[in-house]
């Protein structure tokens, strides 16, 4: 096996973990959560680098999580695969950006209910991994 398939064969250890669920928030409102990359928890991490202590930093940290968590609402997916290649990180941080001040609007019950039901997912993606374990 040459280096290029064995990069192939690692870039799949990505799908590992990755879960998606639907959570009904209401009778109108459906969401869509995914478990997050190791980028993307470090993104979150280091854009709270000076908050590392205290209670805005639980708050902050929570909206960023699910903002980047939150992939569907009802049948509209929050997509940027349209985007131009140039463009598409722009577009990627203006789209969180716009999560992040709709989801801190949300009362504070809300928000820790999804962030519960985030944390469950991952629970439920970690156990799938200790379960493929020989």
């Amino acid at each position: 096996m040459n280096n290029m398939n064995a990069l192939k064969m690692l870039e799949q250890v990505k799908l590992l973990g990755y879960k998606e669920e639907k959570f009904v928030l209401s009778d109108s409102i459906e969401l869509t959560l995914k478990t997050l990359s190791a980028k993307e928890d470090t993104e979150v991490y280091d854009e709270l680098e000076d908050l590392k202590k205290g209670t805005r930093f639980v708050g902050l940290y929570k909206i960023k999580i699910l903002a980047r968590s939150i992939i569907q609402l009802n049948d509209i997916r929050f997509d940027i695969s349209g985007a131009d290649d140039e463009k598409i990180e722009e577009y990627r941080k203006e789209q969180l950006d716009k999560k992040e001040q709709i989801i801190a609007s949300w009362s504070q019950p809300v928000v820790d209910d999804l962030f519960e039901k985030y944390g469950k997912l991952l629970g439920s993606a970690n156990a799938f991994l200790k379960q493929k374990k020989p």
